[in-house]
């Protein structure tokens, strides 16, 4: 059974597609783009686990911490094609913005409400146009 959850398309990039598909990558805990992310790898530490950002996965945490060199590590990611199809947070700082428009990331908003129902492997669909998330 899908659940349809609100969110709000906080930048989404010109050539990005209205409806992106992918599996859930979720970090419960705030995240450092800059020390939590072995971009080389594509390894994200994730408190005490450490989880693999791939190709079609879609990350999610609740907000993002540390070094303004962070959004670098985007690109980083970008370069090496451990790039997420698309960034939702509870929070996007200004970090985690400025590295989703550097880079071409589609970046969403979602309610803590909202980030507690996302479980890391679920499908979803992000509907970028009506601002929707689906789970599946």
């Amino acid at each position: 059974m899908s659940r349809r959850l609100r969110c709000s398309t906080v930048y989404r990039p010109p050539a990005a597609p209205d409806v992106i598909e992918g599996v859930v990558l979720k970090c419960p805990e705030p995240i450092s783009l800059l020390g939590d992310l072995d971009f080389k790898s594509g390894m994200l530490r994730c408190g005490r686990s450490r989880i693999k950002i791939v190709p079609g996965t879609v990350l999610c945490y609740p907000r993002s911490i540390g070094s303004t060199v962070g959004p670098y590590s985007l690109y980083a990611l970008k370069v090496t094609y451990n790039v997420p199809r698309a960034i939702v947070c509870v929070h996007p700082d200004v970090l985690t913005v400025t590295g989703a428009v550097l880079f071409d990331i589609p970046l969403v908003r979602v309610d803590m409400e909202t980030f507690r129902a996302l479980r890391s492997g679920d499908k979803i669909t992000i509907l970028l146009n009506n601002e929707m998330l689906i789970l599946e």
